[in-house]
């Protein structure tokens, strides 16, 4: 999957990491691991590459990782951030 976040805006607000949807004002508090992936789709990474750091990073097997990842994906999109255009990342 591919995270598409265009119009968005991070703010942090009382040192909590905020995205922010500018087109509809809708959003999501980020813990720590989420601002994390967060980060790596904004540099363009994939999402196996993402599972890839957060299972190094926080010591969890890769397939853990890849569901977390996709879960944040999904919670996004219902919380009203748009991942139009996501497609299945085959690297």
């Amino acid at each position: 999957m591919k995270l598409h976040l265009q119009n968005n805006l991070l703010e942090k607000i009382s040192d909590i990491p905020i995205l922010v949807n500018l087109k509809n004002g809708s959003y999501y508090s980020l813990n720590e691991a989420a601002l994390f992936i967060l980060k790596c789709f904004r540099r363009g990474d994939t999402t196996r590459k993402i599972a890839k750091k957060v299972s190094e990073d926080y010591q969890i097997s890769f397939s853990r990782a890849l569901n977390d990842v996709n879960d944040f994906v999904k919670k996004l999109g219902h919380a009203g951030f748009s991942n139009k255009g996501a497609s299945r990342n085959k690297h």
